[in-house]
């Protein structure tokens, strides 16, 4: 890896933010062709991250990740994706390891785990 994804995603923010509209596709490939470039396409999927990150940050919200063990239904989801402000951007994700449950990230950091897994965990810890 040539430079870390923060990098990366921090240079396509700069140079995003002082595009005139219709410029983003060409700037978008020449970006993916630098990448790849430099040998860090398997980076791809975590600068897009710190991408989402930073746009989050700069419209003052925050980035969730809700983990589900199976496809939720479109009620719970609703729901759950109204407890959050609208400057936030929330990525659901399907998760068989959970084994039933949700999993809720926020920004990275902060982690509430109400999975079952959790708590099988917690009950045969010695």
């Amino acid at each position: 890896m040539k430079y870390r994804p923060a990098d990366y995603a921090e240079a396509l923010n700069a140079t995003l933010s002082g595009l005139k509209a219709g410029e983003e596709a060409s700037v978008f490939k020449n970006f993916i062709q630098l990448v790849e470039k430099n040998g860090d396409r398997s980076s791809l999927p975590k600068i897009l991250t710190e991408m989402e990150s930073l746009i989050a940050k700069k419209e003052g919200g925050r980035v969730v990740t809700l983990e589900f063990a199976r496809e939720p239904q479109n009620a719970i989801l609703a729901k759950m994706k109204k407890e959050f402000g609208a400057k936030d951007i929330v990525n659901v994700r399907t998760n068989a390891t959970l084994v039933a449950g949700v999993r809720i990230t926020i920004d990275g950091e902060q982690e509430l785990d109400l999975s079952l897994n959790r708590r099988l965990r917690g009950m045969f810890k010695n």
